[in-house]
């Protein structure tokens, strides 16, 4: 009896450390991301704040530009921020960046779209013409969209075939067959998991209803989700996880397994685009419950795909030097 009940105590003096341990741990996170990343200011204070707010305008005005019919006047407040962002740069006397520069032909190329169609962007214009004389950007980087069509290759290496790979956002309307959605999964199964736990998981999408109402959760699709023939919801079963120090381990497992599904749907001509999934607690329940998707499934990412329109678009989507990744 002794024995029980002293077996029962450390079991719960067990539990309570590590309640609290796991507590601290998160939090630890927390303030860490509080400290580091701009949560309670869109000011981006620090050279790499500022490139990537630059990075995440020109995005957008490229992801528009790509679209099938993209239409005048679009996005043009987040082109007059973009302009208002490369002359801070500009004025912060920075070392030169590719993202900079690239960003400068990205906004010519918008500023060129909208005059073509008669919006007025005098305003623009004459920013453009400022940043050229600080030499902001040496008006070398010629903006130009991918096509569709070349996304098929020749590969002869596997440089080459990642190199190829690029988000894609204009389909033809047809759903992706259930052989290559079950022939892009065995491939995808290869990936390196903790402990080979393979904790993967995949839900696809063919209704309409059901991935417009999946897209409404999700900030990032607008101008291409409606027309989306296929979308895959990509996570991680967190059951197969444990211990006081694998909070991480879902969202690391889980994202290597998309990307790996990524490259097999792109190793059978099939587009893809994915999709953040940087939502609130009581979204990512909504979803869920939408989808009859268990709580203990760790959501990484949705998956836009489909066969690509040959006649469609895609952002150039520049890549940093690699010794601004290499430390």
């Amino acid at each position: 009896m002794k024995t029980s009940l002293k077996t029962r105590l450390l079991t719960i003096r067990s539990n309570v450390f590590s309640y609290l341990f796991i507590t601290r741990e998160f939090l630890l996170d927390c303030l860490r991301y509080l400290r580091h990343a701009r949560t309670f200011t869109s000011d981006p204070g620090n050279r790499k704040s500022l490139e990537a707010t630059i990075i995440a305008h020109y995005h957008v005005l490229e992801k528009g530009l790509s679209m099938p019919n993209p239409s005048p006047g679009h996005s043009l407040d987040t082109a007059r921020s973009l302009a208002a962002l490369l002359k801070r740069w500009a004025a912060q006397g920075n070392q030169p960046s590719s993202q900079v520069d690239f960003a400068h032909g990205v906004l010519s190329a918008f500023t060129e779209f909208q005059h073509n169609h008669g919006v007025d962007v005098a305003d623009l214009r004459t920013a453009l013409a400022a940043l050229h004389a600080s030499a902001v950007a040496s008006g070398e980087n010629v903006y130009q969209l991918k096509q569709n069509a070349a996304l098929k290759h020749n590969w002869t290496s596997f440089a080459d075939f990642a190199m190829s790979r690029h988000s894609v956002r204009v389909y033809r309307p047809e759903a992706i067959s259930d052989d290559d959605f079950e022939a892009a999964v065995r491939a995808a199964q290869h990936t390196p998991s903790v402990c080979n736990r393979q904790a993967f998981y995949v839900k696809r999408l063919i209704d309409a209803e059901q991935i417009r109402g999946a897209l409404s959760y999700q900030n990032g699709n607008r101008g291409f989700g409606h027309q989306v023939p296929t979308l895959f919801v990509m996570g991680a079963d967190i059951r197969a996880f444990g211990g006081r120090v694998e909070r991480k381990q879902p969202l690391v497992d889980g994202a290597l397994f998309a990307m790996s599904f990524i490259y097999a749907l792109h190793g059978r001509d099939i587009g893809s685009c994915p999709l953040n999934w940087c939502v609130s607690h009581d979204n990512d329940r909504k979803l869920k419950q939408l989808l009859n998707i268990p709580d203990y499934i760790e959501i990484v990412m949705l998956l836009a795909a489909g066969y690509p329109d040959p006649a469609g678009k895609s952002p150039a989507s520049n890549r940093h030097e690699i010794a601004e990744v290499i430390r």
